[in-house]
């Protein structure tokens, strides 16, 4: 039936749906493009592998060591000058790095110049977690993520009023006076595990303490502040700070292990082994050399495995997904690495995990955001302007509410935040090929009858 000039006019008026004659017609649904996200991968991140050698470090902290170079050297120096006691010392070190990289495992392992007995560590997930008893403040959660209308995905750590804190609370706590001296190292891990509010105050303590002459403390101070990018990024874009606080502060960034021989992939799975507690039953049964065949044969199957492995949490499980018996098609990984993923965070920060209560409009929302962030440059960065919000709707359709952007990425343990001002961040997907991931899930959800696109 031929179309009315009427029906005509409203077709070019609807533009992308309208009724012509007794037939809809819908609109095609253009699937985003994740095959650039592809070509930086493979020119940024993926490196070969040299199989034929089998070199290996003698243990996990050379790895660290030799990934850490200018950051192992700065520490042994500042270990040497507490050691001699002739210079007055007060510093303060931001030790950054990604979810899972090994933050903690590095600071509990290279810094062998200072003594146990003159360092000390407050491990904020800790002590605002089980031992909060020991602090004589009230721990209560605070909303991390908000969707307005009272919907939050998760809660963090925090204070009824975060402006009254004080370090020595949390020096009493951990117990780092040695009688009424304050150790020379004191360490505070897991920052971004509390509450931003309460971040940003335990970093403006801490330069004031530094910057008051450090009372109660001896000839030598040094603080190392450890955690994820988002847990300083407040303080360090706070109008107060000035050009002292930054005297005071350096800052690095944590690095993560190259594993690119058969030799360095040998001692990543039996490390993995050990740790896990299957080391000694494998061995009994010869199974270790099959085990470390096959994840070899994984890596080298999925490239983006190769800069995978030496993320210490996503490596341990990208071990377990590869091991004998599996199936280690890009398909069936990715999806089974990322669901690990979100469990870490779900542990470690209290986001959704895939079968929570708000699991599906979570990563439908993590979904969307790499969709509309899918533009980045060739280090596979991205801007978030401060004032960019994203919809929130659950698994039917329905609308939730809007988040800040920002937010969502800030302690989800999919991104890595590079940098931050007052106007924007710039954010990585970490490790990267989540993205491109996260793209394909987008497509598959909103295109009819799509196939998830591999990067092989």
């Amino acid at each position: 039936m031929r179309a009315s000039p009427f029906a005509m006019a409203a077709l070019l008026v609807a533009g992308c749906e309208a009724f012509v004659g007794d037939y809809q017609l819908l609109p095609e649904v253009e699937p985003v493009s994740s095959g650039h996200l592809c070509a930086i991968e493979r020119d940024r991140f993926v490196f070969a592998l040299d199989l034929g050698s089998t070199t290996a470090q003698p243990d996990l902290e050379t790895y660290y060591e030799l990934a850490n170079v200018d950051l192992i050297s700065y520490l042994t120096a500042i270990a040497e000058e507490n050691a001699q006691g002739t210079t007055t010392h007060r510093r303060v070190t931001y030790l950054m790095g990604a979810a899972g990289v090994g933050k903690s495992f590095a600071t509990r392992n290279v810094l062998d110049g200072f003594a146990p007995a003159d360092q000390c560590e407050i491990k904020l997930s800790d002590l605002f977690y089980g031992d909060a008893a020991l602090l004589d403040f009230e721990v209560v959660p605070a909303n991390d993520l908000e969707a307005g209308d009272g919907l939050a995905f998760n809660e963090l750590p925090s204070m009824a009023d975060p402006a009254t804190l004080q370090l020595s609370q949390l020096f009493d706590a951990a117990g780092c006076a040695a009688g009424a001296t304050l150790e020379p190292l004191v360490i505070i891990d897991d920052l971004d595990e509390v509450h931003d509010e309460v971040a940003t105050m335990i970093l403006r303590r801490v330069d004031e303490f530094i910057l008051a002459g450090a009372p109660g403390a001896g000839a030598f101070v040094h603080f190392l502040v450890v955690g994820r990018p988002e847990g300083f990024s407040d303080w360090l874009t706070d109008p107060h700070r000035t050009e002292e606080n930054n005297a005071i502060l350096d800052m690095f960034t944590l690095a993560a292990p190259r594993y690119q021989t058969a030799g360095d992939l040998d001692f990543r799975v039996r490390g993995y082994l050990d740790f896990s507690n299957q080391l000694a039953d494998l061995e009994a049964t010869g199974g270790v050399v099959p085990y470390v065949e096959a994840v070899i044969d994984g890596v080298e199957k999925n490239p983006f495995l190769t800069y995978s492995m030496g993320n210490l949490a996503v490596g341990n499980v990208a071990i377990e997904h590869t091991r004998p018996g599996t199936d280690t098609s890009e398909q069936v990984l990715k999806p089974a690495l990322f669901d690990d993923v979100l469990q870490r965070a779900g542990s470690s920060h209290g986001r959704p995990e895939a079968g929570d209560a708000l699991g599906p409009a979570y990563l439908r929302l993590l979904e969307d955001i790499a969709a509309r962030y899918v533009d980045v440059d060739d280090d596979g960065g991205f801007s978030v302007p401060s004032e960019d919000r994203q919809p929130v709707f659950d698994a039917d359709g329905t609308a939730l509410g809007e988040v800040q952007v920002r937010q969502a990425l800030n302690h989800a343990g999919v991104a890595y935040l590079l940098s931050v001002n007052a106007l924007s961040a710039r954010y990585r997907f970490d490790p990267f090929w989540l993205h491109a991931h996260l793209v394909e899930r987008f497509n598959q959800r909103t295109v009819p009858n799509y196939t998830y696109r591999t990067c092989e």
